[in-house]
């Protein structure tokens, strides 16, 4: 597959211009003044083709050429972090007779992030950005088409006549089957494309994932009986009930793994609640569900299957597994479901290591229970929670929460569970306690800030805030200057700073002025930036450190705060923050290289 988000380009072939849209990124990557387009600056859409099938990648290149006597400096790429493409650019089609054509995916989170190159150009020539316009456009019908697209360059948003925007013809046929086999074919011997061509044209290959036309059905779903994976993501795109029915096929596979990624890509072709579509990630979830792709009839095999995952016992099957009886399971699979649930919740080893960890992945046992409980509502009343571990976890999901008021036997029950051997029985009652913490809890809250275990810690960090313990303001500041996990060292400064240590909090921060081990080691970018924030009131834009920073240079760092620090305890105390110089604080306790936002 080829690689996407990534823009590239250079040289030229067939022209044409045009009209108006708007980029999502206004302002990204700024070069001159916003809004103003600099003389001399000419685009095109160029096409190598202007004829294609329905399933090919469409490949189109934005050229930019310089007409002036002087170098041009642009701003592109930087912009598919998060996305499904490089969201610079806006890509739309309309039909001969005049129908927008469908936005595959509209709703996309972009945090912006990837590479971007060094984009001069020099007078008289040209640079080429690729336009995969089957990541913007879904054609779902033959005919002629007129393709807008708009890249904003480093210059800001779209204006009336922009320059920057422009649009080209193409011409669309449906292929036949053996059409479709032979474009599969000329992909399978085609040589390797890695994108990789800053400023110079690209190469289409066929892109899978986008292939969506339901011609290459058959000739796909040969290639996947063979365990051929771009074959299955083909099979994937195509929104069809007999796409579907061939992914339901694909589960009888002899290779069990190639075919549990074909059964997680049944998800997204399940009736779904609409309450799978609230939240601030609706939008972006409802846009990938398919609807009118799925037959009750096929609901057997599938479940049938998910029995098959769960017996296995492995970690990425049972998440499979449970995604899917969560949307189609009925009581028949309970068993198979409360089997796997008893396994998991004993698991200390790697492969479940994340799952007693904090911040929060997708739990396989929080997958388990949540399942339980969809088909039965009130199935932890059927168990004694004293009886095995699973029980108890269930009795915790469904008699804890936020909002729930404990009886004396929820009390016992949550005692029981944090001062039991297994950590995520710890980590689950902590996560699960009320508002209102039982006095009868608080000690075992406080047992568990010194955990070994730190998922079991945070969230006992998170609790304690809700009780009035002195004692807490001590181990919070032992935790937050000994601790390695960033996220434990947050949740720690907060309990502090409940009890009023903020010169004490800030000490503390002083012992993870270290020299970063490796280039991934943000150690030292956390502690500081945690210290210019508590003194200055302003966030830092951070700067470098690995490989120049020593042991040495970390050292005079830290003396130097920890001077500063005491020689102010009483302001930083108080809440105090330091403006009466450019920097806040002392330039010397600010690393060369480093900035602070603005005020």
């Amino acid at each position: 597959m080829k690689a996407i988000f990534i823009f590239f380009a250079l040289m030229a072939a067939g022209l044409c211009r045009g009209a108006e849209t708007n980029a999502q990124f206004d302002n990204f990557g700024t070069q001159g003044k916003p809004g103003k387009v600099p003389a001399g600056l000419e685009v095109s859409l160029v096409a190598d083709k202007t004829n294609f099938f329905l399933g090919e990648n469409i490949l189109l290149h934005y050229r930019i050429h310089n007409a002036s006597s002087n170098t041009l400096k642009i701003s592109v790429g930087g912009d598919y972090r998060g996305s499904t493409r490089a969201d610079r650019f806006t890509v739309t089609a309309v039909s001969g007779d005049g129908i927008p054509v469908a936005d595959p995916t509209p709703f996309m989170r972009n945090f912006g992030g990837g590479l971007m190159p060094n984009s001069d150009i020099k007078p008289g020539e040209d640079w080429f950005e690729n336009v995969w316009v089957i990541e913007y456009c879904r054609f779902d019908a033959p005919g002629s088409y007129t393709i807008h697209s708009f890249h904003d360059l480093g210059f800001g948003e779209q204006m009336a006549a922009d320059p920057r925007e422009t649009s080209c013809t193409i011409q669309l046929r449906a292929p036949s089957e053996a059409e479709a086999e032979a474009i599969l074919a000329e992909a399978e011997t085609a040589k390797p494309n890695y994108g990789s061509t800053w400023g110079k044209k690209g190469e289409a290959r066929l892109d899978y994932k986008c292939i969506r036309w339901p011609a290459f059905l058959e000739p796909l779903e040969r290639r996947a009986q063979r365990g051929n994976s771009d074959a299955l993501e083909g099979i994937t795109s195509i929104r069809t009930l007999d796409a579907t029915r061939a992914l339901v096929r694909l589960l009888e596979h002899t290779n069990i793994a190639f075919a549990a990624q074909a059964a997680q890509q049944l998800e997204v072709r399940l009736p779904h609640p609409e309450s799978d579509f609230t939240g601030p990630w609706g939008k972006e979830r409802r846009q990938f569900v398919m609807g009118s792709v799925w037959d009750e009839s096929l609901g057997q095999p599938v479940r049938e299957f998910c029995v098959r995952l769960l017996l296995r016992k492995e970690r990425g099957g049972i998440l499979t597994a449970t995604s899917l009886l969560r949307l189609i399971g009925t009581t028949n699979e309970m068993p198979a479901l409360k089997q796997a649930l008893a396994y998991a919740v004993v698991q200390t080893n790697a492969e479940y290591l994340s799952d007693i960890h904090y911040p929060a992945p997708i739990r396989v046992c929080d997958a388990l229970a949540g399942t339980l409980a969809g088909l039965e509502a009130k199935i932890a009343d059927k168990f004694d929670p004293d009886e095995s571990p699973e029980n108890l976890l269930l009795y915790l999901d469904q008699h804890g929460g936020a909002d729930k008021a404990f009886s004396d036997a929820d009390v016992r029950f949550f005692h029981k569970a944090m001062r039991h051997d297994l950590p995520f029985l710890r980590m689950k009652a902590l996560e699960n306690l009320p508002k209102e913490i039982p006095a009868a809890l608080e000690d075992d809250i406080t047992h568990c800030l010194s955990d070994n275990n730190l998922g079991v810690q945070n969230y006992a960090f998170l609790a304690a805030p809700r009780m009035q313990n002195p004692a807490h303001r001590d181990i919070a500041l032992a935790v937050l200057k000994s601790a390695d996990d960033e996220w434990l060292r947050q949740n720690a400064q907060q309990l502090a700073d409940k009890y009023g240590a903020r010169y004490e909090s800030a000490m503390a921060w002083c012992a993870h002025l270290v020299a970063p081990k490796d280039i991934n080691d943000y150690t030292l970018h956390n502690a500081l930036g945690e210290l210019l924030h508590m003194t200055t009131g302003r966030y830092s834009g951070g700067g470098p450190f690995y490989p120049s920073f020593t042991d040495k240079d970390a050292k005079a760092l830290r003396e130097r705060w920890e001077k500063f620090l005491t020689e102010n305890r009483n302001q930083i105390n108080a809440g105090k923050t330091f403006t009466n110089q450019p920097t806040g604080v002392p330039s010397d306790l600010i690393p060369p290289g480093w900035t602070l936002n603005a005020p």
